[in-house]
């Protein structure tokens, strides 16, 4: 198997022929898809099977089980981030530029299927990590290795200022909510600019980080 990648083989551990692997990404598209339109509610293998037109024996043949395929959507996600650009073009950049162009490609990002898929995911799936691990394994690996690469962008990021890992860890987690926050909000029936928000979310961030690394 050497040379091989998670998206060429079956669940056995097989080599897919060239007809295979167009099933298999056809099937996590339908999951990623099924998921971003439907919600939390869409973590159904039925309803991923039924959209994609095959049956649960294809499923199970390219990804074992329901573990396997919400794997695949947050591993697909890990190489959506692995092929990011969040850091502004040319150098010298203001810290505020900085901020400005990781907070607007996150919010972009927000829009797509992929990521409507990995939120409703996280929705659907047990909040106890001990019960992810024991009831999903494969999933909460993946689940690991997407925040792992998303730390890892953070830190490269910033590794030039000298701003404390509290304060890092805390904008990770803060921004993300934000958005959300921001998606719904302008969702929302009345007079809300959704820009002005993302403005000020670039604003407070830029300064909290200007304030730590002072």
């Amino acid at each position: 198997m050497s040379g091989a990648t998670s998206d060429t083989l079956s669940a056995q551990g097989t080599r897919l022929n060239k007809r295979g692997i167009e099933s298999r990404r056809r099937l996590l598209a339908a999951a990623i898809d099924t998921l971003a339109e439907e919600g939390p509610a869409g973590a159904r293998a039925n309803l991923i099977a039924k959209r994609a037109g095959v049956t649960w024996g294809t499923i199970q043949h390219q990804f074992a089980d329901t573990d396997g395929v919400w794997a695949a959507v947050f591993d697909n996600m890990t190489e959506l981030l692995e092929a990011a650009d969040f850091a502004p073009s040319g150098t010298p950049t203001s810290l505020h530029e900085r901020v400005s162009v990781l907070i607007r490609r996150q919010w972009d990002g927000y829009a797509r299927p992929a990521a409507r898929a990995v939120e409703n995911l996280r929705l659907a799936l047990p909040r106890d990590q001990e019960t992810l691990d024991r009831d999903f394994p494969r999933t909460a690996a993946a689940v690991a290795r997407m925040t792992e690469v998303w730390q890892a962008t953070w830190v490269e990021l910033f590794s030039d200022l000298p701003v404390s890992d509290v304060t890092l860890r805390r904008l990770r987690i803060l921004i993300p909510a934000a958005m959300r926050g921001l998606r719904l909000e302008a969702d929302m029936p009345g007079h809300h600019d959704p820009e002005e928000g993302v403005r000020g979310l670039v604003d407070a961030v830029a300064a909290y980080l200007e304030a730590d690394a002072s």
